[in-house]
């Protein structure tokens, strides 16, 4: 009798462990909106600041930012600071988001001699 009360105490805390892992993730994925863009936000934060290098040009109605050496071309968030150095080779930093190919800009600055 003693056995079967162990294997049953054994079984409910699993059941429960594993009952309180999907309801967390439940809870999130159904919190409003802007609890998940806070944890997106969280998270791109967390991606490290990077430089590029590069030409900012016009291409459509946006400016973007191209890469010489690579060919690579990315967007560009803070389009009226772009606009500022078109034409001209500059460094970039800011982070990127990957999934939509944008670098979130913090500066842009000329190259030297320019």
């Amino acid at each position: 009798m003693k056995k079967s009360r162990f294997f049953l105490r054994i079984i409910c805390a699993t059941a429960f462990t594993v009952s309180m892992g999907s309801l967390s993730h439940t809870t999130f994925a159904q919190s409003p909106a802007f609890v998940r863009s806070a944890h997106a936000q969280a998270q791109a934060q967390q991606q490290s600041v990077q430089k590029f290098q590069g030409t900012i040009v016009k291409s459509k109605d946006k400016y973007i930012l191209q890469d010489k050496m690579s060919g690579a071309t990315y967007q560009l968030d803070n389009q009226d600071k772009a606009k500022e150095f078109a034409g001209r080779d500059v460094k970039v930093t800011g982070t990127l988001d990957p999934s939509t190919n944008t670098i979130q800009v913090s500066d842009i600055r000329s190259q030297s001699g320019q």
